[in-house]
């Protein structure tokens, strides 16, 4: 099994996880992705550059909190 750089396995981890987010912090994702203004929270976040809200169609969807 190639061995991958630090650096290389780092990046590639923040990536996934920024792509899986959508939206995150800096100190869980590093620099991956573009840096962000959210309304309503301070400081910058980072947002997944491939994430737009293009052909987006929201949906409603009900969960069940049962306790039985």
């Amino acid at each position: 099994m190639p061995v991958v750089p630090a650096n290389e396995a780092r990046r590639s981890r923040d990536e996934k996880r920024l792509r899986s987010l959508g939206v995150a912090r800096p100190q869980i994702v590093g620099d991956a992705g573009m840096p962000a203004e959210v309304e309503g929270t301070s400081g910058l976040s980072r947002v997944d550059s491939e994430a737009t809200a293009e052909g987006f169609e929201g949906r409603t969807v009900l969960l069940s909190l049962s306790t039985d």
